[in-house]
């Protein structure tokens, strides 16, 4: 599925955004990125972690639990295909296009229109929202999605927030895996 919507997504932003314009993969943030920004990759990493754990211990006590149904179903099948698979798209194929799309092109898109703080608060609760079913992580969602906007503007590149988006997804697969 996650597949699917990727190749959906970018062919809409090639074929409509970027194609009829003769505009290149780098107006989307396809840009690259500097060795010093390797450090805004980990400190934001570590800030997305410590974050997710605080926001999850607060939202348990709201009844708020961290299982969902992908990880419930991951951890009834775990085989290592089933968790291979998971990695790949947690890890690989969802911060790949949800970046290229969400942040490089939606974003930059409504940062143009409302301004940077706009732009940073409803870019990151459309992110939250697409992501229903999975209401008990959506907060971390939000929280991640302002991390990862803040990434893209420090570096005006799109791939520091993927590398922190599929460092902290793959880690929370394997995480999931072993509960």
């Amino acid at each position: 599925m996650g597949l699917t919507i990727a190749i959906i997504l970018l062919s809409g932003v090639y074929l409509i955004a970027l194609r009829p314009k003769q505009l290149s993969w780098r107006e989307v943030g396809g840009k690259p990125f500097t060795v010093k920004d390797w450090k805004i990759i980990i400190i934001y990493s570590v800030i997305l972690f410590v974050g997710a754990v605080i926001i999850v211990v607060l939202t348990s006590f709201i009844g708020n639990s961290w299982e969902n149904s992908k990880t419930e179903a991951m951890q009834q099948n775990a085989t290592f295909f089933t968790i291979l698979i998971a990695f790949i798209s947690a890890a690989i194929i969802s911060p790949l296009y949800e970046e290229i799309f969400y942040r490089g092109f939606l974003y930059r898109w409504l940062r143009t229109r409302i301004g940077f703080t706009g732009a940073l608060l409803l870019s990151s609760l459309i992110f939250t929202i697409i992501h229903i079913p999975t209401y008990n992580v959506m907060p971390v969602n939000f929280f991640s999605w302002i991390l990862f906007a803040l990434a893209y503007e420090r570096t005006n590149s799109i791939w520091p927030s993927v590398l922190i988006h599929g460092l902290t997804n793959g880690i929370m697969v394997l995480l999931a895996s072993l509960g």
